[in-house]
C-alpha cells in the first residue's frame, strides 16, 4: 500500500468517525457504484477494464483525475478539466461504465436501472453550442453511437441548467426540456445530484420499438418524463453510460467539473444517498456561505493526527481574508492551514497555540477551500473568514 493510500484510508476512517457518514449507497438496491476513496480509478474499470475516453484536437487538453479540491463524501473526488474549447475543436472527457458483473461474469447494463452523480461546478459557464456532462450511448459490438446527451445550458437569466438531447435511430434529434428553468438549475459552489431512470427498448423483426422511457431528476425535482421513446440506436445494442466534460465551445474555454457518488441502481437513490435529508443538499460539513460584507466565525472539529478537513467559502466580496487560529496545542508547529482557490494553492501557512495563519486575496473566479492539518498534537481550531468590499 503507498503512503497516498495509507493517507486515503487514515482520512477515511477518521471522516466517518468524526461525521458519522454513511455509505452513498446504503439501503439501496445498487449494483455499481464510486465514491473514489480508493484514490484511483479502479472503480470505474473494475470487470469492464478501460474506463477514460478522451477527445483533444487543435492543442487542446483532457484530463481525469482523483481530486482532494472538493468532496461530498469521503475526501476524494473525480476531476474532470478541459482546455481549449474556444469554437473550433471539441475537447472532452468522458468516464464510462459499459459492464456490471454477476456471478463472476461480465454481465451488460440493466435493462431498466437509477443511474446517479453528484456534481460540483466551481464556476458558471456560458454554453455556446452543446456542453454535454452525462451521456447514455449504445453500443452495437462495432459501433459506439450517441442517445441520450444530457448536457448543460443557460436560462433567460445566464444561470446553468440541464436538457436532454435525444438522437432517435431514424437520425433525428430533439431536446427534452423542463417545464421550469429554476427547476432544471445547476447550482455553482455545491454539489447537486443528477439522476435518470432509462428503461431499454424492446425490438421486433430487427425495429427498435417505441416502448423505452426517461425520467430525470435535479436535486430531487422531477424535470423530465418520457414514455414510448426508442432508447437503443439498434436492437442488439447495449447500454453504455459515461460521465463527461465534453463540449467544442464554453466560455471560458477551459472549464472543471468534479464528480463524486456515482451509482447505478434498481430503485431511486435521490437525495437521501449519503446521509442528506429528502428535498435538501447542504453544502458540505464545516462550511460557510458569505455575501458581500459580512463576517463569520466556525468552531472546528478536533482532528485526528495528519487528517485533514475543509472550509468551503463562495463570496460576491471583492477582498476575502481567511484567518486560522488554535486552541489547546502545544509546540512550534501545532497545525498547517492552506487556501486553494479554483484547485490552485493561494497561500500555505503554519500555525502554534496563539498564533494567527492569515490569508488576503482579491476574489478569484471560483470557489475556495480554506483547509487545516494537525502535526505531531491533536488540534482545535478556529476560523475567521471575512468578506470586504475593497
Amino acid at each position: 500500500m503507498t503512503d497516498l493510500h495509507r493517507r486515503a484510508a487514515a482520512i477515511a476512517v477518521g471522516t466517518a468517525l468524526l461525521a458519522g457518514a454513511v455509505p452513498a449507497t446504503a439501503g439501496a438496491a445498487v449494483l455499481w457504484s464510486a465514491d473514489h476513496e480508493t484514490v484511483d480509478f479502479s472503480q470505474w474499470t473494475a470487470n469492464q477494464g478501460r474506463a477514460i475516453f478522451n477527445s483533444t484536437t487543435g492543442g487542446g487538453t483532457a484530463v481525469a483525475a482523483i481530486s482532494d479540491d472538493v468532496s461530498r463524501s469521503g475526501d476524494w473526488s473525480m476531476k474532470m478539466s478541459i482546455t481549449g474549447a474556444t469554437g473550433k475543436h471539441a475537447q472532452g472527457v468522458r468516464v464510462f461504465r459499459r459492464w456490471l458483473r454477476s456471478d463472476g461474469r461480465p454481465v451488460p447494463l440493466p435493462k431498466e436501472g437509477y443511474y446517479s452523480a453528484w456534481f460540483w461546478f466551481p464556476e458558471r459557464v456560458q454554453t455556446v453550442e452543446w456542453w454535454n456532462v452525462f451521456q447514455f450511448k449504445s453500443h452495437n459490438g462495432t459501433e459506439s453511437k450517441p442517445m441520450l446527451s444530457f448536457n448543460v445550458g443557460n436560462g433567460a437569466d445566464g444561470k446553468m441548467l440541464l436538457y436532454v438531447f435525444h438522437k432517435r435511430p431514424d437520425g433525428s434529434g430533439v431536446s427534452y426540456e423542463a417545464r421550469s428553468e429554476k427547476a432544471a438549475r445547476l447550482p455553482v459552489g455545491r454539489w447537486a445530484q443528477v439522476e435518470a431512470y432509462l428503461r431499454r427498448s424492446t425490438a421486433t423483426n430487427g425495429k427498435v420499438n417505441n416502448d423505452g422511457r426517461l425520467s430525470v431528476w435535479v436535486d430531487g425535482r422531477k424535470i423530465i418524463n418520457r414514455t414510448g421513446i426508442p432508447t437503443l440506436q439498434d436492437p442488439k445494442a447495449r447500454l453504455h453510460w459515461s460521465l463527461n466534460n465534453y463540449t467544442d465551445d464554453v466560455r471560458p474555454a477551459n472549464p472543471t467539473i468534479y464528480f463524486d457518488d456515482a451509482a447505478i441502481s434498481t430503485t431511486r437513490l435521490g437525495v437521501r444517498s449519503a446521509g442528506t435529508s429528502a428535498g435538501q443538499n447542504p453544502p458540505p460539513p464545516d462550511s460557510i456561505t458569505l455575501g458581500r460584507g459580512t463576517r463569520a466565525w466556525r468552531t472546528g472539529l478536533v482532528l485526528a493526527k495528519k487528517a485533514w478537513t475543509q472550509n468551503f467559502v463562495t463570496t460576491t466580496g471583492r477582498q476575502v481574508t481567511m484567518v486560522a487560529k488554535s486552541r489547546n496545542t502545544t509546540g512550534r508547529r501545532a497545525f498547517v492551514a492552506d487556501v486553494r482557490c479554483g484547485g490552485k494553492l493561494v497561500g500555505r501557512g503554519f500555525g502554534r497555540r496563539g498564533k494567527q495563519v492569515r490569508f488576503s486575496f482579491k476574489r478569484p473566479p471560483s470557489s475556495c477551500v480554506l483547509r487545516f492539518r494537525s502535526g505531531k498534537q491533536k488540534v482545535q481550531y478556529r476560523a475567521t473568514l471575512a468578506v470586504s468590499n475593497r
